[in-house]
């Protein structure tokens, strides 16, 4: 997808700008240009805009040549990681105190293997 699609789409999908945007559930660490060959070849969906807004990818391309725009997520659990020693507090915004029990110990979980690390 070209920068300028995805522009679009973004904006079309938040005019005011302000919903969080993510990867995989995952938030968003960094924007980056990069040789398109750089860690793995870029991978493209090839796309029929006739079949919209059902699925419309009929194929795919691979291309080492040129450049791509790297998004990278950052999930919470790798951020605990990288700041096991400094502490990294997690705050779980949830009413439902069975999901919210069982994100914590999710959370619980992540600690106990990056301070066995």
């Amino acid at each position: 997808m070209k920068t300028s699609e995805l522009i679009r789409l973004l904006q079309e999908a938040d005019p005011s700008g302000e919903v969080e945007c993510c990867i995989d559930n995952h938030d968003i660490y960094s924007v980056e240009l990069w040789p398109a060959f750089y860690d793995g070849a870029l991978e493209i969906l090839v796309r029929d805009p006739s079949l919209r807004p059902y699925y419309d990818v009929i194929g795919g391309i691979i291309r080492r040549t040129g450049q791509k725009i790297r998004l990278r997520a950052l999930p919470l659990e790798d951020a605990l990681w990288d700041a096991k020693d400094q502490g990294f507090p997690i705050t779980i915004e949830e009413t439902d105190p069975q999901t919210r029990l069982y994100i914590e110990q999710e959370v619980h979980k992540w600690r106990d293997e990056a301070a066995q690390a």
